[in-house]
């Protein structure tokens, strides 16, 4: 089966964050109160509590995202496994 989770550097784990802080940013603080719920925006907004937190810890110690990432990474390659065997069923 082979290796699962691809090995993070502090580059790749830094950038990580960012990403994952920038997703909820504008899930949950943009797309699910805004456009779908049609609620107006809020001022300060709970959601972007977490998103700092994951900023600031991918600017200061991207390390510490390291298991988070290995979980991910693995739900990923889960989803990626089951994606893969139904649209292949489908296809033939």
């Amino acid at each position: 089966m082979g290796k699962i989770v691809p090995k993070a550097d502090k580059h790749g784990l830094r950038e990580f964050g960012f990403v994952m802080a920038t997703i909820i940013v504008l899930l949950f603080g943009l797309f699910f109160p805004v456009i779908i719920f049609k609620q107006p925006f809020p001022e300060i907004p709970f959601p972007f509590q977490v998103p700092l937190g994951l900023a600031s810890l991918a600017l200061v110690f991207p390390i510490i995202l390291k298991p988070l990432y290995i979980v991910w990474m693995y739900i990923g390659f889960v989803l990626g496994w089951i994606n893969t065997r139904i649209i292949l069923g489908l296809v033939f």
